[in-house]
């Protein structure tokens, strides 16, 4: 029998969201036990890279390799260090007795075999600062497929770091997701990029045919249905969706009533869902009668007059 191993590390989450960074970090690193500070994550866990790279929040993943106080650390730095060692700052707190330490500089004094090594981080805590070895930085091409950059546009698609946020906080790592209300292929897109099997469905032709358009420009194929998200019978391992929202939204009259039927009839297909709301809504009046309980709310901002309630659904009981 196989065993894992745990090891030591630091992720270093994005800061523009920070209750669905450390959600979805958790979600897929899963963590033995892990303390945050700020936005510093430290924990064992015995996930490996192919994992990591599906991440949307986090920046980096460390691997500590040396804690010293302040003045210690210091007296290792050195500017005439060979040049295929680069340093990263992560500071939590703003400290006058690191200044000096640049992000362009470089460390030597290094302990260990530093051959394989090429990217280092120091992460600086109130008294502390820690060297580490850069296990995965995230490459954020996903800003490559923002909703204005894709062949086939609409202004009201979702932005690719959340479509793959919400792909994570369903918590699955092999299996199918099924958008029942793809519009564009947003989240579609990134599910396939992912590496998961991936089914959408649009009751709107146009919409389907964008979405068909935007998944071949990015390599990512995925089946498409046309089919009314209230009574589609295609089940998967998790439903994600960005509920419609606009009042030009076409053959919805009443967007709270559909919203219920939605919730009811996809639970027959499904026992995780990822649904995003208008937060103009009482959401939670809407799932309590549709038979889901919430598993965690997040809110999402879009602009002044809109933000988004992001639910993890599961059933009850």
């Amino acid at each position: 029998m196989l065993t894992t191993v745990n090891m030591e590390i630091i992720t270093v989450l994005s800061k523009d969201n920070p209750k669905i960074a450390e959600f979805e970090c958790n979600s897929l690193i899963c963590f033995d036990k892990y303390t945050i500070t700020d936005n510093i994550i430290k924990g064992e866990t015995s996930s490996t890279k192919k994992t990591w790279k599906r991440l949307a929040y986090t920046n980096y993943i460390l691997k500590p390799l040396y804690k010293e106080t302040i003045t210690n650390f210091l007296e290792k730095i050195s500017i005439d260090i060979p040049k295929e060692f680069t340093v990263v700052m992560i500071k939590n707190k703003s400290d006058k007795r690191i200044t000096s330490i640049d992000t362009k500089k470089r460390l030597s004094n290094l302990k260990g075999n530093t051959k394989k090594l090429t990217n280092y981080a120091v992460v600086v805590e109130e008294e502390h600062a820690i060297l580490c070895e850069v296990l995965w930085e995230n490459p954020k091409d996903y800003l490559q497929r923002k909703p204005q950059m894709r062949p086939a546009f609409h202004p009201a698609s979702i932005h690719p770091k959340l479509a793959r946020a919400s792909v994570n906080l369903t918590g699955i790592r092999s299996g199918t997701i099924y958008d029942p209300m793809c519009g564009v292929g947003g989240i579609l897109i990134e599910s396939r990029l992912m590496g998961l099997k991936t089914i959408g469905s649009d009751i709107d032709k146009e919409m389907l045919n964008k979405s068909k358009i935007n998944l071949k420009h990015y390599k990512a194929p995925a089946k498409l249905f046309k089919k009314d998200a209230l009574t589609t019978n295609i089940t998967a391992d998790a439903i994600i969706t960005d509920l419609p929202y606009c009042k030009s939204t076409k053959k919805i009259d009443n967007l709270e009533q559909f919203y219920l039927d939605f919730l009811i009839h996809i639970k027959t297909l499904t026992k995780n869902a990822v649904i995003m709301f208008p937060d103009f809504v009482n959401v939670k009046k809407i799932v309590k009668k549709s038979g889901w309980k919430i598993k965690e709310e997040f809110t999402y901002y879009l602009h002044r007059s809109l933000s988004k309630k992001i639910l993890i659904l599961n059933p009850t009981l």
